[in-house]
């Protein structure tokens, strides 16, 4: 019998460790949520500067416009609708698909690395639900 390895619940479409930017994508239904990690470079402190946007993208919304989507990323028919989710999410930014769009940063709640890790945990993020991750 041929061992097959067992997709993982999450995708990660970033950088294996949280702090550079990881891009952790699920299938919910028919939309994917994505829960992306931001460093910010200028804040008060620097130990605390990173932040999580969580979104949910349905790629089918009408108002998407595929074709400048896709072009932005160099993508075509074929692309994947998972790297299309991740590239709409880049395109359009997280306050179109229900995150915060950032206008007043001094109430932005941002994280130490480990707050971070313990706040992706929460999400049920793992090295056992994901396939590129640092996150134990």
């Amino acid at each position: 019998m041929k061992n097959e390895e067992t997709k993982k619940e999450w995708a990660n479409y970033g950088d294996l460790n949280p702090e550079h930017g990881s891009v952790f994508l699920k299938k919910e239904g028919d939309d994917f949520r994505i829960i992306k990690t931001v460093e910010v470079f200028d804040t008060i402190d620097p130990e605390k500067c990173l932040v999580i946007e969580d979104v949910l993208i349905d790629i089918s919304d009408s108002w998407i416009e595929k074709d400048q989507v896709l072009s932005f990323i160099g993508g075509d028919e074929t692309t994947p609708d998972e790297v299309f989710a991740v590239a709409c999410l880049d395109y359009y930014g997280p306050e179109n698909f229900g995150g915060d769009y950032i206008t007043d940063w001094s109430q932005v709640n941002f994280m130490t690395l480990e707050e971070l890790i313990e706040a992706i945990k929460k999400y049920g993020i793992n090295k056992e639900t994901c396939d590129y991750t640092s996150i134990d």
